[in-house]
């Protein structure tokens, strides 16, 4: 069984930070193994970061074209037929993908945080204000998106699925990045692309 650290060796990277404020990881133990042995499963040949982008992608474009049964079915159950649709998680319960589709969500909307921080600190130009680097990010963001404006910003429903604290954690990142004066070029063109974690508000 793959150590709970591989599955990063695969999960897409470029428009994520998989760390929080405090540099620790959000995606690891028990969850990470269930998710990185069925995408080994299921990939059909030898897993790679390419193919696991795509698994990911599939699930939220599946996520997305269910949008509408979100609110009926509830989020284990909704999830579960999600992971039906995409195939390769079929075999994955639907509490587990609903866990995992949180920590994804969470993941991206620090990488939005961190892009704000680029523009507001008038950084384009000398660093990327590209937002969109792969078909997972575009997934993500279009069954976001949906939630709002199918059920509302501040809805119950939009809460359960993406949660109000997704966009708070970002902006506890973005506020530790603004606290930061020790942030080097270099380090930042990574955090661009998700190669490392952004520096602690403390």
């Amino acid at each position: 069984m793959p150590s709970s650290t591989l599955l990063m060796d695969y999960i897409p990277r470029d428009g994520f930070i998989w760390q929080n404020k405090d540099r620790i990881p959000t995606l690891k133990g028990p969850l990470a193994r269930t998710i990185c042995r069925e995408m080994k499963r299921r990939a059909g040949k030898r897993l790679d970061r390419g193919i696991a982008t795509k698994q990911v992608a599939t699930l939220f474009y599946r996520a997305h074209d269910l949008i509408h049964q979100c609110q009926e079915m509830g989020p284990e159950a909704f999830w579960r037929e999600v992971g039906q649709k995409a195939k390769w998680a079929k075999d994955i319960e639907g509490v587990d993908l609903y866990e995992f589709s949180i920590k994804v969500i969470a993941a991206r909307r620090r990488f939005h945080a961190f892009k704000d921080w680029v523009i507001d600190g008038g950084n384009v130009g000398k660093h990327s204000d590209k937002r969109f680097f792969n078909a997972a990010n575009d997934a993500i963001d279009k069954f976001t998106g949906a939630l709002k404006k199918t059920y509302g910003q501040h809805s119950e429903t939009r809460n359960l699925y993406y949660p109000k604290w997704t966009d708070d954690q970002g902006e506890e990142l973005r506020e530790g990045l603004q606290k930061s004066d020790s942030l080097m070029n270099e380090e930042i063109d990574d955090l661009q692309e998700g190669r490392k974690d952004a520096p602690s508000a403390d």
